[in-house]
């Protein structure tokens, strides 16, 4: 294990100026992680890979500059998206379009909505953002 000025870290591997992290790999100048790995800059995220300045996301791989975004691989500049890759600069945008706010947000809150329903029903979600297009 190596760590250099973190706190309140578990079950994570070489945290750097990181708080509160857990089952995490290489987590720098981050709070908040749980189950990413090389995540730099960034808050409150969980299972988020190689990606920097991410706040409040989950699922995200390969991402910069990101806020409230959901199951994205390679995005930049991007606030509340789920679905999207390979863009930048987009706000409330499903599979790389963007809609109005109030129909994002409602549409958004319908796909939360089924995912806590997966996870209390089946203790755990199967979906990540790297099985989440395959057929099952």
């Amino acid at each position: 294990v190596v760590f250099l000025e973190s706190s309140d870290c578990y079950k994570t591997v070489a945290m750097v100026y990181s708080k509160n992290c857990a089952f995490s790999f290489w987590p720098t100048n981050s709070s908040n992680c749980f189950g990413c790995d090389t995540v730099v800059d960034s808050s409150t995220c969980v299972n988020c890979y190689h990606s920097i300045k991410l706040s409040r996301c989950f699922e995200m791989d390969s991402c910069r500059d990101c806020s409230d975004s959901y199951f994205c691989h390679n995005i930049e500049n991007c606030d509340n998206c789920m679905f999207c890759f390979n863009i930048k600069s987009k706000r409330y945008a499903i599979g790389n379009v963007e809609y109005p706010k109030e129909e994002y947000l409602k549409i958004k809150k319908l796909v939360l909505a089924e995912l806590v329903s997966k996870i209390e029903k089946d203790k755990k979600l199967e979906m990540d953002i790297y099985n989440i297009g395959c057929k099952k």
